[in-house]
């Protein structure tokens, strides 16, 4: 890792590498995003009800739609980026998981005894679900007809999405932000453009600084959330030893709760504005040292988010959003997904074109093999690497 130069800062409070300083003060392509919300809603509403006249069958068509949508309104020098999947193949990978989950649900109504064969299966599959994901997902995505690609192992895959969490639970959240920087790491660091790769410069002392701040932001809203969990289930044990098996089984979740239904709004009002805050924080300062800590190449990427903008525009849309009986959530996608597309660049060490023009010659021998297979679809938070770090869902 470069030398930190002392005493200089992005802004976030984070110190920058001598690297980064030097290509910040360079011109940047901007990314630009051109999605209009009227556009969108009909696009939106369609979604919504084919989904529920077939029975979620048309949810892959519609995802593909709202990718499409999305990709092909996100430009850069002049171009768009593309979603090439074919619905037939979504479609698959969520049969394929409804049927593992169907599967699940008559083990564990008539067959209790075999629920831990499921779970053997869950903690052997994850990883390879998440790396055949993500290699799916960048396949099908493309900048100038040259496809995104990725290469992830499935052993480090374990690691980070079954080590991890266990780790961090272990740790009591202080091995979080160490995984946090070693997934992204391991995302970005086994991406490429065509058959150029892309690096991470990252380093877990800022991934700590980032969630230190986060956590003194939320730190309020866990304890009181955790005192009041904690209270009523204290108030469930002393009410079963009080009235014994039988009646305990006969008690209703309302016998023990009304004498602290009085506290929720209260813990409400103070814990879900805190929750909203902390993590509008950890979203923009997290993401921004991402991107700048990633490289095409030699092609540096940036991004400018500000903290109390995403938290103006996640809270603004909330409410937009629930005022309008959920009709807003289009006009919220698209308006969240405009300013975080906007605050990306791409800081070219050359000509980008010369880029382009060589990964399409590279990259022309490439059978289309490689994007054979299926989105399995999980809800593991997979993404495409360029695209996928901006919430599309506002």
């Amino acid at each position: 890792m470069a030398t930190t130069l002392h005493g200089m800062d992005n802004g976030d409070g984070l110190a920058l590498e001598s690297g980064h300083i030097a290509e910040r003060q360079r011109p940047g392509l901007p990314f630009s995003f051109n999605g209009k919300a009227g556009e969108y809603f009909g696009i939106w509403i369609v979604n919504i009800l084919l989904s529920i006249v077939t029975l979620g069958i048309y949810s892959a068509w519609a995802k593909v739609r709202n990718k499409r949508y999305f990709y092909g309104n996100t430009n850069l020098n002049g171009s768009s980026f593309a979603y090439h999947a074919s619905p037939l193949q979504i479609l698959k990978g969520r049969l394929i998981a409804f049927a593992f989950f169907a599967a699940y649900a008559i083990v564990s109504s008539f067959f209790p005894a075999l629920i831990g064969i499921f779970v053997i299966a869950i903690i052997i599959l994850t990883p390879w679900v998440v790396v055949r994901s993500r290699a799916f997902n960048a396949f099908q995505s493309s900048y100038r007809n040259v496809r995104f690609g990725f290469t992830g192992g499935l052993w480090e895959a374990f690691k980070l999405y079954i080590v991890g969490p266990i780790a961090a639970f272990l740790s009591l959240g202080l091995a979080l932000p160490y995984i946090a920087y070693l997934t992204d790491r391991f995302l970005v660091g086994n991406s490429s453009y065509g058959q150029t790769e892309m690096s991470f410069s990252g380093s877990p002392s800022a991934y700590y600084r980032i969630y230190g701040i986060a956590f003194l932001i939320a730190w309020p809203a866990a304890l009181l959330i955790l005192a009041f969990s904690a209270l009523m289930i204290w108030t469930a044990i002393g009410s079963i030893g009080n009235q014994g098996a039988l009646d305990a089984q006969m008690a209703t979740l309302n016998d023990w709760f009304r004498p602290y239904a009085g506290f929720l709004p209260i813990l409400l009002t103070l814990a879900i504005p805190l929750a909203i805050v902390a993590s509008a924080y950890l979203t923009a300062k997290r993401q921004n040292y991402l991107f700048d800590s990633t490289k095409v190449g030699q092609h540096r990427l940036s991004l400018n988010l500000s903290f109390m903008r995403v938290l103006w525009i996640r809270f603004s849309n909330l409410v937009v959003i629930a005022l309008s009986i959920g009709l807003m959530i289009p006009w919220a996608r698209i308006r969240m997904a405009r300013y975080q597309i906007e605050q990306m660049s791409l800081i070219p060490a050359g000509s980008l074109d010369t880029l382009v023009s060589d990964e399409k010659n590279r990259t022309a021998a490439l059978g289309d093999e490689m994007g054979e297979g299926m989105d399995l679809d999980l809800g593991l938070g997979v993404c495409t690497f360029l695209l996928g770090w901006v919430n599309f869902n506002g």
